[in-house]
């Protein structure tokens, strides 16, 4: 496979992953709007893995902005049970969501 073969699939690779990330994040909203606490973890996990797949084939602010999404889902991660026993902490993680999705979709499209 020659050197432009393998980085048009290596970005038709990172499209899909980012197209995942940003199904994750509208789930993992709804998932919150819903009490449903235990899936949640499991997709955290996977759209941090996701991510970690996307990074190296993007630019290096886009990446950036990606490891603070990272630290954003772990954060979200280590505190769901705070987050989805409080109705304002659940609101609030779903507006944080909101933006971090539009900043995913900003960045499949420039991608």
């Amino acid at each position: 496979m020659n050197d432009f073969t393998q980085t048009f699939f290596l970005r038709q690779e990172a499209q899909a992953n980012l197209d995942n990330l940003v199904n994750n994040l509208q789930t993992i909203q709804s998932l919150l709007q819903e009490g449903q606490s235990p899936r949640i973890e499991n997709i955290i996990k996977e759209s941090i893995y996701l991510i970690e797949n996307i990074m190296p084939n993007l630019a290096f602010d886009n990446a950036l902005k990606l490891t603070y999404l990272v630290r954003f889902l772990v954060n979200c991660l280590l505190n769901l049970e705070i987050i989805s026993s409080d109705t304002d902490k659940i609101n609030q993680t779903i507006q944080e969501i909101t933006i971090w999705h539009d900043t995913v979709i900003t960045i499949f499209q420039s991608n």
